[in-house]
C-alpha cells in the first residue's frame, strides 16, 4: 500500500505545480479523498489488531496519532518560520514570504483572531475550519463566510502550511475512529448512508456544491474514511481469498493504470466509480504488500512529502530556474527532504511510540 500512498502525494504535488508531460493522474481532489479511504483501512486495523488486549487505551491510541503527525509538521513549521525570516532580513524587509499575511495584518487583526491563527497553526486541530471564516476589516474578528471569497482576508491566507488542513481532518476522524471502527459492519453502513444523505441535501437543496462544502466538510468526507472501515472488514471476513498473488498483481496494475490515464477519461459518476474501485482493491493491495520492506519505506514517505511540498514550491519558484518541468524539481527536491525527516525525525519518533505498546 505504501507506494500508492505516495504516488497520491506525488499526485498532489503535480496539481498544485504544472501536468506531468500532459498528465494530471487523479488531480489533488481525488488524490486526497482517496487518501482518506486509506487511512480508514488503517485505523480500523491497528485499532482492532494493534491496539487490544493491555493496549486498548485511548489516550495511548490518540498520544501515539499525534506523535506520528506533529513531529514532521512541525520541524516543517519551524523551517518556513526561520527561512521566511531570514528572507525577510536579507531582503531588507521587502517580503517576508510566507509570514507577510500576519505581518501586514498584524494591526488589523484582534486578539482573539491571533490565538486562533496561532493555535491552528501550531496544533493543526480546526485548520479546515479556517476555510470557512473571514476577517471582518473593521473589527478584526473573524466572521462565518460560507462562499469561501478569495478576494477577501480569509482565515485560510493565515496558514503556513495550507494544505494541512486535510491533516486537520484526519485527527478528527482519528479522535472518533475508536468508537467506529469496532462497530459492526451493519452500524457503520447504516451512519455512512445517513452521512451521504446529508452530503445531497446540503449539495441538492442547501447549494452548498463548491468550496468549501464540496470536498472539506468534514461529515460529508466521513463516508470516504468509512468505506476504508469497510474494505478492512471485508478484508478480515475470510469470505474473499486475497492470497491469489497474480490477481493481486493483477488488481495493482489495473488501479494504476486507471490512476495514470484518469485525467483522460470522460463519464458519468467516474469519481464515485473510482472511490468504489479504490475500495473493492485495497484488500488485494494491502495482502500483496504487508511484508515488503520496500513498499513500507516508500510508504512512509507520503506524509513528509505532502507537508514539505507547498514550501518546496514556494523555494523553487523563488530560484527563477529555467526547467522543463517545475513539478519535476519539487517533486525531487521533496523526496530529498522527505528522507532526511523520515531517517532522522518520523524514525525516532516511531522507536519511541512502538516501545509504548506493551507486548502481547
Amino acid at each position: 500500500m505504501g507506494h500508492i500512498r505516495t504516488f497520491l502525494a506525488i499526485i498532489v504535488i503535480i496539481s498544485h505545480t504544472q501536468a506531468f508531460f500532459g498528465f494530471n493522474f487523479l488531480g489533488g481532489q481525488i488524490a486526497v479523498q482517496t487518501f482518506y479511504i486509506i487511512s480508514g483501512f488503517y485505523m480500523a486495523l491497528i485499532l482492532n489488531e494493534k491496539y487490544i488486549g493491555v493496549n486498548n487505551s485511548y489516550k495511548l491510541f490518540i498520544t501515539n496519532r499525534l506523535m506520528r503527525l506533529y513531529p514532521v509538521y512541525w520541524v516543517v513549521l519551524v523551517v518556513i518560520v526561520f527561512s521566511s525570516l531570514l528572507f525577510g532580513i536579507a531582503t531588507d524587509g521587502a517580503s517576508y514570504g510566507p509570514l507577510n499575511v500576519f505581518i501586514d495584518n498584524y494591526d488589523t487583526l484582534h486578539f482573539s483572531s491571533l490565538i486562533i491563527v496561532g493555535f491552528t497553526n501550531i496544533f493543526i486541530f480546526f485548520q479546515d475550519a479556517l476555510l470557512f471564516f473571514e476577517v471582518n476589516l473593521s473589527t478584526g474578528i473573524f466572521f462565518f463566510q460560507p462562499n469561501f471569497n478569495l478576494q477577501a482576508l480569509n482565515g485560510f491566507d493565515f496558514a503556513l502550511i495550507p494544505q494541512a488542513w486535510t491533516v486537520a481532518l484526519e485527527l478528527m476522524f482519528y479522535l472518533l475512529s475508536p468508537f467506529i471502527v469496532r462497530r459492526k459492519a451493519k452500524i457503520i453502513f447504516g451512519f455512512f448512508l445517513v452521512l451521504l444523505l446529508l452530503k445531497y441535501f446540503m449539495q441538492t437543496h442547501l447549494g452548498l456544491n463548491h468550496i468549501p462544502w464540496l470536498f472539506r466538510f468534514f461529515p460529508t468526507e466521513l463516508p470516504l474514511f468509512l468505506l476504508g472501515v469497510f474494505a478492512y472488514k471485508i478484508y478480515k471476513s475470510n469470505k474473499i481469498n486475497f492470497k491469489n498473488v497474480k490477481v493481486n498483481r493483477l488488481v495493482i496494475f489495473v488501479l494504476l493504470v486507471v490512476m495514470v490515464l484518469y485525467d483522460k477519461i470522460t463519464f458519468d459518476y467516474k469519481n464515485q466509480i473510482f472511490f468504489v474501485l479504490f475500495f473493492a482493491s485495497i484488500p488485494f493491495i494491502f495482502e500483496l504488500t504487508k511484508n515488503s520492506k520496500l513498499d513500507r519505506y516508500i510508504g512512509e514517505l507520503s506524509y513528509p512529502l505532502y507537508i514539505t511540498h507547498i514550501f518546496v514550491i514556494v523555494i523553487v519558484k523563488n530560484l527563477n530556474v529555467v526547467m522543463v518541468n517545475r513539478g519535476i524539481m519539487v517533486i525531487i527536491i521533496s523526496i530529498i527532504f522527505s528522507i532526511f525527516l523520515k531517517h532522522f525525525i518520523s524514525d525516532k519518533v516511531d522507536n519511541y511510540r512502538q516501545n509504548r505498546l506493551e507486548k502481547q
